[in-house]
């Protein structure tokens, strides 16, 4: 074979291996007629990232920094860059700093928040940004509820009463707390919500239950009570926590608590970013490990 047409044909062969893994990698990230929720491994914070079945994408927190820009290209397409709803549950750093980052790099719009009176340089940062890309925003709290058309509602369980413009003493007792809900499945995210919200959910009579649940504040000893865990009655759990962090998230009396109960869990600190794929009536896990 001439070494000219033997270049040729590496090169076809080449070529054809590169469109191939592109195509996978493209098929691999379109819409697949099920829901994924990805936890994503952000560090010390909250970013967790869903997919309706038809490709509908929702970003609830943005985690401590940068990192969550890197999480989203390993479940995103590269070429898009917009997302459909960003959540703030609250206003520390530790959830708005990552979505100061998503506002820089991907159109936003609609938001859902609580609006609750807050002067940080984050805050500014968020409202101008925010205003910049023209979003909808919804400031929400109990009885709200936003669908998609494809099946996946938000119902708005906390805070109890409007808080738009409104100072709080606790930003992580202002969360948002919603139940995310495709077919037969449930997932309570409960942000950085404390024992005082969570023994006023467990006795207000709202329905809490939820075969999923997002560990409150990454694990702390200031949720995940014994009662609010036993009014949810979650088959799984999923803690988003930084390794080695200096908080000693997740703590061992949440563990316990959770083990005790028979509530099978995933860290993001040890099992890396775990996705969850929903279909109408099951559920099942992935996890990248670390």
């Amino acid at each position: 074979m001439p070494q000219k047409i033997h270049n040729m044909y590496i090169w076809i062969l080449v070529i054809t291996a590169i469109l191939t893994v592109f195509s996978f990698y493209a098929i691999s990230k379109l819409p697949d007629g099920k829901t994924h929720v990805w936890f994503l491994d952000v560090g010390q914070g909250d970013a967790i990232f869903i997919q309706t079945p038809k490709g509908n994408q929702i970003l609830v927190d943005g985690g401590p920094g940068s990192s969550v820009i890197q999480e989203l290209g390993a479940v995103m397409p590269f070429w898009d860059h917009t997302i459909d709803l960003v959540v703030m549950t609250h206003p520390d750093a530790d959830h708005i700093n990552g979505l100061l980052d998503v506002l820089g790099r991907y159109h936003v719009a609609q938001s859902i928040e609580t609006g609750i009176g807050c002067e940080t340089d984050q805050c500014q940062f968020w409202e101008k940004l925010i205003k910049q890309e023209d979003a909808i925003r919804h400031y929400v709290s109990l009885g709200y509820k936003i669908e998609s058309s494809d099946g996946v509602s938000f119902d708005i369980l906390h805070p109890f009463e409007n808080q738009n413009n409104q100072s709080v003493s606790k930003k992580n007792n202002s969360s948002v707390v919603s139940k995310m809900v495709y077919g037969e499945n449930e997932l309570l995210l409960t942000g950085d919500i404390e024992k005082q919200v969570e023994n006023k959910l467990a006795l207000s009579g709202i329905d809490i239950k939820s075969d999923l649940l997002k560990v409150a504040h990454h694990g702390s000893k200031t949720s995940t009570t014994e009662q609010f865990v036993k009014t949810i009655k979650p088959q799984l759990a999923f803690i988003s926590v930084g390794a080695e962090n200096r908080y000693g998230h997740p703590t061992e009396q949440t563990l316990n608590t959770l083990e005790n109960l028979g509530v099978k869990y995933y860290r993001t600190d040890i099992d890396g970013r775990v996705e969850l794929v929903l279909s109408e009536d099951n559920y099942m896990i992935k996890k990248t490990g670390k």
